[in-house]
């Protein structure tokens, strides 16, 4: 869907295309990190609320677009982020059940 919508738009000549080829390299980066499913799914979204949003000028044809943007990015990726310092053993591990990290 990004790395699609990001030639299109290269061809028309649209500068909407760097968000979308950012987008796709956040979502393909993600990749290592093995997510659950439905934080998979959520970092996606995120990526597809942002990356579409510039690509699309959304922001500047919709009003609150952008509050919608920064309220259900923050949402989505939060958690992504977290289990990513989780992997890294900076944080506890959501499915430790003790609770604390290995430190």
């Amino acid at each position: 869907m990004f790395v699609v919508g990001a030639v299109v738009l290269a061809a028309a000549g649209s500068s909407g295309a760097l968000p979308l080829a950012v987008a796709a390299a956040a979502v393909v980066a993600v990749r290592v990190l093995d997510l659950p499913r439905p934080f998979d799914l959520a970092f996606i979204l995120a990526m597809a609320l942002t990356g579409w949003g510039e690509a699309l000028r959304l922001y500047d044809r919709f009003g609150h677009y952008d509050v919608f943007v920064h309220f259900l990015v923050p949402l989505f990726g939060a958690p992504c982020v977290y289990i990513a310092l989780a992997r890294l053993d900076t944080r506890p591990d959501p499915a430790d059940a003790s609770g604390r990290s290995g430190t």
